[in-house]
């Protein structure tokens, strides 16, 4: 098994909730220009039961900064409607590169 592999599974075992958790640390880490990310990694992983690593975490807020942005440059209707998904707790899909991914459908410019 690779590495990508096994980072991909420890994503899927996360519930909904915690998943919602990990989208409010990103938003906090994009409102504070990255500058705490090691500490927002630190608290959030204190409350998932599989914790992310330190790659894991830069691409997860990555992949939210860059869809915020270009819903965000896409009108009040997209924006929200990415809020709204990367809120809701469900699962996002296997990895950005998955063309239902949040991340994909939003992220593209």
């Amino acid at each position: 098994m690779s590495y990508h592999h096994n980072r991909r599974n420890h994503r899927q075992q996360q519930s909904s909730e915690q998943n919602v958790q990990v989208n409010h640390f990103a938003l906090l880490a994009l409102l504070d220009n990255r500058k705490y990310d090691k500490d927002h990694l630190s608290n959030l992983n204190e409350h998932l039961l599989v914790p992310i690593s330190e790659s894991g975490w830069k691409a997860r807020c990555d992949n939210f900064q860059r869809a915020y942005e270009v819903s965000f440059s896409k009108g009040f209707d997209t924006h929200t409607a990415f809020l709204d998904e990367a809120f809701n707790g469900e699962w996002h899909g296997k990895d950005s590169r998955t063309p239902t991914s949040i991340w994909a459908r939003y992220g593209k410019r």
